[in-house]
This record gives structure tokens, C-alpha cells and sequence, in this order.
């Protein structure tokens, strides 16, 4: 609905905040109360800390939204690598110390090799799309001439780390159980990542088809929630524009879902190599924390990516701006003003 339906949408973001993080806050004082960890024996030595968790989530929400708003974008996810940036250095001395105390100078340079081609494994894994050459049609005096060829691509990774998140997420869910419970579970473990790939517990090793087929269920359905197919296909008939050697309408559209089904196998494998190499890493080798390795990498490098782009269009087009501005009052600047004008529309 436009920005009519941002609104809504935002508006509907804030209510459902609210909503789960008073869930949310309710779960965790009653697992600290289970644990013996509140203190205060009274109903305020609850509600005051929930209170201030679903303050704290609402205020973030806001802010998430502001930053959306009033600069670039990534609003929450700005919050989230901040959160994530902190932490890294800590993160990285307790696996440079467990790997030097265990493999010396060598393992540490390992580490560092096998972090940088992660790094750039990933960096190549958002930057991938398959591209379509697409020729746009007119009719002048009832003939269809070629107006201009151009190009349609499709992002390998739409949906960036998100079904890893929704996957990670389902995982958490009996684990919450199980503390609401009270009492361990022991068929539960399966869906603990840190049982995973123990020898005395090979049985707990079961949830990793499940952890795996949930990241190419979420991966389908976060591709399929930002593009859809029929409204591209749509698209590209009401422009007159036509994918080199597919006919437009049905045939379009077929040749589209099928496309983005392939990409979205290959992405979710890529996602699923990336996601499952730091639970491999801790078990194998004993890291204390390796969730560097993972989505935290991901997260990372398509936030920046994202807002470095829009950093990038924003100030090319405040000089844009500027240099017209400039032509306009005295026909100052104009050779500079002409140069930009071809920089920013290459």
C-alpha cells in the first residue's frame, strides 16, 4: 500500500515488540526465579526488572526505526553489529589463547588464514547474482523496434542471514521448554548445538539434518517474501521488457521461479556451510567461542556492505545537489558540475 502500508507496517512492528518482549521478559524472570537468582523475595523483585527489559526493547525498536528514517537505513541491524562488533575482540584473544596453547604460532597463523578466506568466502557470497539480458521494446507508426538492452539480476542471497536467525531461533525453542519445565529433557539435546558431534552422546547428532533443513525451508521462504516471481514476470511485461530468448507472460514467469529455485538451493547450501562450520570448529578443536565464524560474519559484512552502498548514493548525491545548485546561481562550477553528472550516472 505505499507509505501508507509502512506505517501500518511500522506501526504493527512496535505493537508486536511490545508484545513479545513482555513473553520474552516474563519466561526469563521466572527461569531466574526457578534458578534461585532473584534475590528479593517480592512481586517487584520481577516486574521492576521485566518492566525495564520491555522498556529497553521498545526504546531499540524506536531507535531501529529512526535510524531507518533520518539516515541510512539498517536501522536494528546497525544496533546488532554494534552489539556484535563489541564483543569480537574479546572473543578473538579467548581463540587466539585456546589456539596458542594448543598448536603454538602455527595454529594461530592457521586461524588467522582460515578467518580471512571465511571473511572473503562470505563477502563473495552476498556480492553473487545471476544476471539476464533483457531488451526493452516500443512501437513507433504499430512496429515493435528495440529500444535499448539492459539487464535483470537476481541476488544469490536476498535474504542475508535471516534463515539462519529463524532456523537458530526454532532450535531455542525447546531449550525454553525445557527451562520453563524445570527438569532436563535428555531427548532435547538434539536440538542443543553444543551436544552436537560428542562420541559419548552420538544419538544428539540427529538435529542436524533438522538444524540444515531448516535453513533451506527458511532460505525458501524469505527469497519468496522479498521477490515473487508472478509480479516481476508482471513487470516486465507492462514495461515491454523481455528476457533475451523467453517469451513474456507464462513463460516468464516459469523461467523466473525457476531460476530463483536454483539460487535459492545454492544459497541456502552456501548459508548452511557458513552456519554449521563454527558448532564443527568448537567441537573439533575445543574453541571456547567461535560464533565469529558463523552468522555474526554474515551479519557483519552485509550490514556494512548495505550501508556502505547507501553511504556511497547519499553523499554522490549531496554534491550532485550542490554542483546544480551552484550552475543555477552564477554558472559557477559548471565543467565540475558536468564531470560529477557523468560519474553518478556511470
Amino acid at each position: 500500500d505505499g507509505a501508507v502500508g509502512r506505517k501500518k507496517i511500522k506501526r504493527l512492528t512496535v505493537v508486536l515488540s511490545g508484545i513479545f518482549a513482555v513473553l520474552t521478559a516474563a519466561g526469563m524472570m521466572y527461569g531466574y526465579w526457578q534458578g534461585g537468582l532473584l534475590t528479593v523475595n517480592a512481586w517487584y523483585g520481577a516486574v521492576i526488572p521485566g518492566a525495564l527489559m520491555v522498556a529497553a526493547s521498545l526504546l531499540v525498536t524506536w531507535m531501529g526505526q529512526l535510524i531507518d528514517d533520518k539516515f541510512f537505513g539498517n536501522g536494528v541491524s546497525l544496533l546488532l553489529l554494534a552489539g556484535i562488533v563489541s564483543t569480537l575482540p574479546g572473543e578473538l584473544w579467548l581463540i587466539g589463547k585456546s589456539v596458542w596453547t594448543a598448536y603454538q604460532a602455527v595454529g594461530v597463523a592457521v586461524f588467522a588464514v582460515v578467518l580471512f578466506v571465511l571473511f572473503m568466502f562470505v563477502y563473495f557470497m552476498l556480492r553473487s547474482e545471476r544476471v539476464y539480458q533483457v531488451s526493452y521494446m516500443t512501437k513507433i507508426s504499430g512496429a515493435p523496434l528495440p529500444k535499448e538492452d539492459s539487464v535483470l539480476s537476481l541476488k544469490l542471497l536476498s535474504s542475508s542471514v535471516m534463515p539462519v536467525i529463524f532456523a537458530s531461533s526454532v532450535l531455542a525453542v525447546p531449550a525454553v521448554v525445557q527451562a520453563i519445565a524445570g527438569h532436563e529433557i535428555e531427548w532435547l539435546k538434539i536440538f542443543q548445538t553444543n551436544y552436537w558431534l560428542r562420541p559419548e552422546i552420538p544419538w544428539a547428532s540427529a538435529g542436524i539434518p533438522i538444524y540444515l533443513g531448516l535453513i533451506f525451508f527458511f532460505t525458501r521462504y524469505s527469497q519468496s517474501m522479498s521477490m515473487n516471481e508472478i509480479e516481476m514476470a508482471d513487470a516486465l511485461r507492462k514495461s515491454g521488457c523481455v528476457i533475451e530468448g523467453v517469451a513474456p507472460g507464462l513463460e516468464t514467469e516459469l523461467f523466473l521461479r525457476k531460476e530463483m529455485a536454483q539460487l535459492n538451493r545454492l544459497g541456502a547450501l552456501m548459508l548452511s556451510l557458513v552456519a554449521f562450520l563454527p558448532i564443527v570448529g568448537g567441537q573439533l578443536f575445543h574453541l571456547p567461542s567461535v560464533s565469529v565464524f558463523g552468522t555474526s560474519m554474515i551479519l557483519i559484512v552485509s550490514v556494512v556492505m548495505d550501508t556502505w552502498y547507501v553511504f556511497r548514493v547519499e553523499y554522490k548525491s549531496l554534491r550532485y545537489t550542490r554542483c546544480q545548485k551552484k550552475m543555477i546561481e552564477g554558472q559557477q562550477g559548471k565543467h565540475q558540475f558536468v564531470l560529477l553528472d557523468q560519474k553518478v550516472r556511470g
